[in-house]
């Protein structure tokens, strides 16, 4: 099973998701989100990964980008709730229910968990897949901002 701590990394960073789709801040990288206890025993699969970004299609990135909003809220929740916590048992059973809930969010959306950990390691060393990425993140955004109305004169 994965890590939380490289789900709640990825999803930590997107606390400023306008931002980061607005491209003024870089994806955020699961080498970095690890947590500082945490040493791999083995060697990361991402290190030779099986896609090429030249490879990635446009279905993959529209997984991750709907993959990348629907894990926001909930990493902002479960973070919070982290913050508050003092009691040991209680972090553990947040950090449980929200690693089963991220991994069903990536699952949903018809990734497994290595492949959605594969194609953003792709989008952070890719600067064309991160563009794509970008892109296509604010046009989802944007379509969900309710319309203004015109005035009419």
């Amino acid at each position: 099973m994965m890590k939380f701590a490289l789900l709640v990394g990825l999803g930590l960073s997107l606390g400023s998701l306008p931002v980061w789709a607005q491209g003024a801040t870089p994806l955020p990288s699961p080498a970095a989100t690890a947590s500082p206890t945490e040493t791999p025993a083995t060697p990361s699969p991402l290190a030779s990964p099986t896609l090429t970004p030249e490879q990635v299609t446009d279905a993959q990135v529209e997984q991750l980008v709907r993959i990348l909003l629907e894990l926001d809220p909930l990493i902002r929740e479960a973070s919070a709730q982290l913050r508050e916590t003092q009691n040991e048992e209680e972090y553990e059973q947040i950090m449980q229910r929200t690693e089963t809930k991220a991994s069903r969010i990536v699952e949903q959306q018809g990734l497994t968990v290595l492949q959605y950990r594969e194609l953003m390691t792709l989008a952070n060393e890719n600067p064309a897949l991160n563009q794509r990425v970008r892109v296509r993140l604010q046009e989802v955004l944007q379509e969900s901002k309710p319309a203004t109305p015109t005035p009419t004169p």
